[in-house]
């Protein structure tokens, strides 16, 4: 498939794995719906936030490198805004 890359910064709260694992999922589900195709998914791990978000001082950083031929940005975005497991999140587009 050709298309842009990108990268995904997702940011969680500190959750039980099992719960972790389920947000990544859901979240590779939704870039698949969207027909990108999901290359890599890094965990960054447990960080401190410079400034308190939602009364917490740590989160967990997710970054996701996929590729899409038309992604589109705004539908995707509803997506993460109405996951309230998700603090923050950050969509990339590659140079080529």
């Amino acid at each position: 498939m050709k298309g842009k890359n990108y990268q995904l910064v997702v940011i969680t709260p500190v959750l039980p794995l099992k719960e972790s694992g389920k947000v990544e999922e859901e979240i590779k589900k939704a870039l698949l719906d969207e027909k990108a195709k999901v290359q890599k998914v890094e965990n960054w791990g447990i960080k401190d936030f410079a400034y308190p978000i939602r009364q917490l001082k740590r989160g967990s950083y997710w970054i996701y490198h996929f590729q899409s031929p038309s992604f589109q940005s705004e539908k995707f975005g509803v997506f993460l805004n109405r996951k309230k497991e998700i603090i923050r999140y950050l969509l990339l587009k590659e140079e080529s």
